[in-house]
């Protein structure tokens, strides 16, 4: 497939999920919103007190993981933990949802 529609590919599944956000994707998206999910200051707060891992270092571990490329993501706590929700877009154009574990960056559920 040429590169050029890939990329248009992946433009409309950004575009689809745009538009479908309270459209569950996987069984993990119940329990995105079942969390308190931290707003960008106390997202901040919380890496830099070492409580989580920086996005970008999470981010590439799932990248090597699920082998798709992270399109959005929140910080939220489960229980007394603190989990990176993530929202995958797959090499076959399909978006999926990941929860990694935030100081780790270990996926712990799809």
């Amino acid at each position: 497939m040429k590169w050029y529609l890939k990329k248009f590919s992946a433009l409309l599944c950004l575009i689809f999920l745009a538009g479908a956000v309270n459209a569950p994707v996987s069984p993990v998206v119940s329990d995105a919103h079942a969390q308190s999910c931290l707003n960008p200051a106390e997202a901040r707060k919380a890496v830099k007190n070492g409580q989580a891992s920086p996005l970008s270092r999470v981010s590439a571990n799932v990248r090597r993981t699920t082998g798709g490329e992270v399109v959005g993501a929140n910080l939220c706590r489960r229980g007394n933990r603190l989990v990176y929700i993530l929202t995958v877009l797959r090499s076959n154009g399909s978006a999926t949802r990941v929860m990694a574990d935030a100081r780790s960056g270990r996926v712990v559920g799809r």
